[in-house]
């Protein structure tokens, strides 16, 4: 029932008029009369709803029209775009295919060859100017070098001549310097002259006051003894007051030293108690560390006693194992030997039999083959006269098809020439463009004028050679 289609009464109706003719009545007649007359007359009324359906409708055609007008144009440009851009492809790949052929790869190799002349006259020009600029950078670093050498010397000739005109001045300093000293000595001289004159006229007049002076220090002296007298009676008060500090300042330095030596025992007692804790600590961190190398090493020797251990077991098991799969292989093959020896016998029993029986069917073959020989021998005989007349009538068919052969040959020899006149004529405006080409652009064309020259005198065997 999903797949029904539900219709009205009226459609239905409908059908039913279309499939049955009935006879219309005088007022169906009528009413139809005037329908046409009323379709008639409101035709020509545009504000009606159906000439608005009418109109709707129209522009709806106009549209599809237009569009479907302008899908034809685009569908008509991109098939000459498609057209074109096969075109394009088809001349491509022919250039394609006709540059792969010897003559243009030859003469690519050419123009190549052209280039590579070409660029090596560029770089020889290079290398000139690349020397010439550096025979002139060359020349002008000597130029400056020379000129910096010049203005070197003229700078150490001005310094000598420096040098020379100060030793000169210095010169003169020293000669003005003794003369000053010559005149400055002559006049101490005199000067110490007049002031030994002087100091002698003195020295008498000292002398005469010394003398006063000495009466006078003689009195002075007996009374400096007797306040020396008194000043060292002091000075022995005072000296035994100063032992007395002396003696209590040695014992207080004893004292102290004592106290000191002390203190440095004490240190050194602290600093061995230091050492002794370290080397304690230092013994039982050795003794840890070996404990525990002992324990490792011990463990390894067990781990490694356990391993040899476990790997003789699998060895001696793995043996067990092999010995076991060696005779249960061994026996299989026991058995093997003697069921084939078995399969033998019953073959060679049923060998004899089907020798026996072979026999048999073939004699009886035998007999068949004679009589299919003598049946043979005659349709032999009629199939070889059939034969002959296929054979000349064979030679006859190939005398007519070697004819033919011979005059599509020729025909094709002359379409060939003709087309190799035209690749040849082709090749030539090509190698002209080229040629004209590299020209235009200054490079040498001679190699491939020379190609083209051994071409034109030896034709296409120099192009395999090349």
């Amino acid at each position: 029932m999903s797949n029904a289609t539900v219709i009205t009464e009226a459609q239905l109706q409908a059908m039913r008029a279309k499939v049955y003719q009935h006879e219309a009545t005088p007022q169906q007649t009528e009413r139809l009369r005037l329908k046409a007359l009323s379709t008639q007359r409101t035709a020509r009324w545009p504000n009606t709803l159906q000439a608005r359906r009418d109109a709707k409708e129209q522009a709806r055609r106009d549209r599809l029209a237009a569009e479907e007008a302008e899908r034809v144009l685009i569908d008509e440009q991109d098939a000459e775009e498609r057209t074109e851009l096969r075109r394009r492809q088809i001349e491509s790949a022919n250039k394609m295919l006709y540059d792969d052929t010897d003559r243009p790869k030859a003469l690519h190799s050419k123009m190549l060859l052209s280039d590579v002349m070409h660029e090596r006259v560029a770089q020889m020009d290079y290398a000139q100017q690349i020397k010439a600029l550096k025979r002139q950078q060359d020349d002008a670093f000597l130029l400056q070098q020379a000129a910096r050498l010049k203005a070197q010397e003229e700078a150490e000739l001005a310094q000598l001549q420096k040098a020379k005109r100060k030793a000169l001045e210095q010169r003169d300093a020293q000669m003005r310097q003794l003369d000053d000293l010559k005149a400055r000595i002559l006049a101490e001289r005199e000067a110490s002259r007049v002031e030994g004159d002087c100091i002698r006229q003195q020295a008498m007049e000292e002398a005469e006051e010394l003398k006063q002076k000495e009466a006078a220090m003689r009195a002075r002296a007996k009374q400096a003894n007797l306040e020396t007298k008194k000043a060292n009676e002091i000075l022995l008060a005072f000296k035994k007051l100063d032992a007395q500090r002396e003696l209590e300042a040695d014992a207080a330095i004893a004292a102290y030293a004592a106290k000191k030596a002390e203190l440095a025992e004490e240190r050194k007692r602290r600093e061995a108690e230091r050492e002794a804790a370290k080397e304690a600590r230092r013994q039982a961190m050795h003794d840890y560390m070996e404990h525990n190398f002992l324990q490792a090493k011990a463990a390894s020797d067990a781990r490694l006693a356990r391993d040899i251990q476990e790997a003789e077991d699998r060895a001696e098991a793995n043996a067990a194992e092999e010995a076991r799969l060696r005779q249960e292989e061994l026996e299989s093959i026991d058995r093997s030997r003697k069921r084939q020896m078995e399969i033998k016998a019953a073959m060679a029993q049923a060998r004899k039999s089907q020798e026996a029986q072979f026999a048999k069917d073939w004699l009886d073959r035998l007999n068949q083959l004679k009589a299919e020989e003598v049946a043979e021998a005659q349709a032999r005989l009629e199939h070889n006269k059939q034969y002959i007349a296929f054979l000349q009538h064979q030679i006859d068919t190939k005398v007519a098809r070697a004819a033919r052969q011979k005059s599509q040959e020729d025909e094709e020899d002359a379409s060939r020439r003709y087309m190799i006149q035209e690749d040849d004529e082709t090749f030539q405006k090509y190698a002209d463009v080229c040629i004209d080409e590299w020209r235009r652009q200054g490079k040498d064309t001679k190699p491939m004028e020379l190609y083209m020259d051994t071409l034109e005198k030896y034709g296409n065997s120099v192009t395999r050679r090349i």
